[in-house]
């Protein structure tokens, strides 16, 4: 897949506190959250052009004085370990599914991609990266201070710029070699095939690259379900077992209900994934369905509304690897990527 450097555009340190402008990506900001007046999430969420020019004309907003990839680290600690992600964003050049260079994991809502082709149309911009992952490493070395350092909801978020045309070169060719899967911003990367398709200023999207190893964190999405479930329904797709005091360490789903858990095998045992098992078994269930990212929060509202809960494992790189070469997809909301890249630390304008 073709990448190309690129001159970001940032918010100008001596204007503003970057504390103060960033946020996570626009599909999971919370609407009853406050934002100050410079944040992206005015420009972006509300596609505010007149606000996005503005602050460009007052220096707010300013570009890189050349081309570059930007070296993204974020460090965090996740049951009780301190880890860091790191990976690089450059602009990749859009391509359709159909090639293979890159693979979706997980569907879509539609309404979604329309929400971000408007955005596109009117702000010309990416506020923030899709983020995509590959096999292996790609070594880039940085030195000196970041350009920014950023504590946003106990991530620390680092950016350098590489600008060394030899480095830039070989990361080019070694990405050019790599099978690509979409892990977070599916809707990102739709809506900018779909704006290509309408407009010739929209050949490329910016991307973060992350290898697939231990330093991923992804998350499981319980299901909580508002009743209690048919068995025969449950029945006709899994094998039913009481489960054992350990049921939080099953490598099986586990289904709560009335106070009692069981686990649930697949019966089809050539199945490339329990939560593909899982949402077939839910169709039809959706109006009914919440996700929680927290067990013990999916077993207290299981119990406030007299429904049943599906504590699910988090999917694992080889499992997404595996459901992708496959030709398949992933159910909506069946990964969770922690932690969520920032908006507004890096940004494209075509």
């Amino acid at each position: 897949m073709q990448i190309i450097p690129f001159a970001g555009m940032f918010y100008n340190k001596a204007t503003v506190d970057i504390q103060d402008v960033v946020s996570p990506p626009w599909d999971v900001i919370s609407k009853d959250s406050s934002y100050s007046k410079y944040n992206i999430v005015n420009i972006d969420l509300h596609k505010d052009k007149q606000l996005f020019d503005q602050l460009i004309a007052d220096d707010v907003l300013i570009t890189d004085d050349k081309p570059a990839i930007y070296v993204y680290a974020q460090e965090y600690t996740w049951d009780g370990v301190r880890r860091q992600r790191s990976g690089f964003v450059a602009l990749t050049r859009l391509e359709n599914y159909s090639k293979n260079t890159i693979m979706p994991h997980e569907k879509i809502i539609y309404s979604h991609i329309q929400n971000r082709v408007d955005a596109l149309k009117t702000l010309k911009a990416n506020f923030s990266p899709v983020f995509a992952l590959h096999e292996g490493t790609i070594d880039i070395e940085t030195s000196g201070e970041p350009m920014f350092e950023v504590e946003h909801e106990g991530v620390v978020n680092k950016l350098w710029p590489v600008y060394d045309e030899a480095v830039i070169e070989r990361v080019q060719k070694d990405v050019a070699a790599r099978q690509l899967y979409v892990a977070d911003g599916h809707h990102r990367y739709g809506s900018g095939l779909k704006y290509k398709e309408e407009s010739h200023d929209a050949k490329y999207v910016m991307m973060f690259f992350a290898p697939m190893d231990e330093t991923l964190t992804i998350l499981p999405a319980h299901r909580v379900l508002d009743a209690r479930i048919d068995m025969d329904r449950v029945k006709a797709v899994f094998d039913v077992a009481d489960a054992q005091s350990d049921y939080h360490a099953s490598s099986s789903i586990v289904m709560y209900c009335d106070g009692v858990y069981h686990t649930l095998t697949a019966k089809n045992k050539e199945s490339l994934s329990d939560i593909i098992d899982l949402h077939s078994m839910l169709s039809g269930l959706d109006d009914k369905l919440s996700y929680v990212k927290d067990m013990d929060d999916a077993l207290s509202r299981t119990d406030a509304v007299n429904g049943t809960a599906f504590l699910v494992n988090a999917v694992t790189p080889d499992e997404i690897v595996r459901v992708c070469n496959a030709g398949e997809i992933f159910p909506q909301k069946a990964t969770y990527f922690y932690p969520k890249i920032l908006s507004g630390l890096v940004m494209y304008k075509f």
